[in-house]
């Protein structure tokens, strides 16, 4: 069952990445969702800029996605640890990943990052 939802979840990211790689969010024809976040407030979310930076970054231009959003540069290999530590070897990993610490460390650099990115 496990490994049924690993495969099921690398082919939902697969999915999001092959769909970003097709359709620019700036200039294609393909609906990307607004924030409602940015809609409501007016200012940028975590997440703001994303789908522009993954689809740059998928494209190899490095320069241009960390300029969307420098905060998918973290998130991707996090993404991909998480991934990692589902190994049974991996449960160290895994422990320190799901740790009261890392989700409290995680939500104050979100928190941070997104105070800095609006000044």
């Amino acid at each position: 069952m496990k490994t049924l939802r690993l495969i099921a979840a690398a082919a939902i990211l697969a999915a999001i990445a092959a769909t970003t790689y097709a359709f620019d969010p700036v200039n294609g024809p393909f609906p990307y969702p607004r924030c409602w976040i940015k809609l409501l407030t007016g200012y940028d979310c975590p997440g703001c800029g994303s789908a522009r930076a993954l689809h740059s970054l998928l494209h190899g231009h490095l320069a241009e996605a960390w300029a969307f959003n420098p905060a998918l540069f973290v998130a991707i290999p996090l993404i991909l640890l998480a991934f990692a530590a589902e190994h049974p070897r991996l449960h160290r990993l895994r422990r320190l990943l799901l740790s009261p610490a890392a989700a409290y460390t995680l939500l104050l650099l979100t928190l941070l990052y997104t105070l800095l990115r609006n000044l």
